[in-house]
């Protein structure tokens, strides 16, 4: 195109050249920001998730614990993580060796089992000891 064809030919001395207001299409208002600012707003960028807000909680212990409750024990009874050698005949589960940190109580024990654990609930104990089986902390 000609350059005596350009739009901006017909607007020379008009003072805002067709952007309206002075000083419009002109400064970082009109780019929404220098730089990266804006980003969380309207120039949100898919690949650039670390310009989004935090969302949830952060443990401050840094610690997560790991739990199982007792209504999910069953699918580790043929697991090799028990031990049947024991003598007394009571099945033995190391919760520490299949990774979890703590025993709840949520569900029900229909034969007698000897649970090592970190850790585990009042519930879990009594219903595991109710069951005629026993629940070792290990520290």
């Amino acid at each position: 195109m000609p350059h005596r064809l350009r739009k901006i030919r017909k607007q020379r001395g008009s003072r805002t050249c067709g952007w309206g207001q002075i000083s419009q299409h002109r400064k970082s208002g009109s780019r929404g920001g220098h730089g990266k600012a804006g980003i969380h707003k309207g120039r949100w960028n898919q690949n650039e998730p670390k310009w989004q807000p935090r969302v949830g909680f952060n443990c401050p212990t840094g610690k997560s614990i790991r739990s199982i409750n007792l209504r999910d024990l069953s699918r580790y009874s043929s697991s090799t993580s028990l031990d049947r050698d024991s003598g007394d005949g009571i099945e033995t589960i190391d919760l520490t060796i299949l990774g979890y940190d703590k025993l709840l109580g949520t569900g029900s024990v229909s034969r007698p089992l000897r649970i090592k654990v970190d850790s585990a609930s009042e519930s879990a104990i009594r219903k595991i000891s109710e069951a005629g089986g026993e629940v070792v902390i290990s520290e």
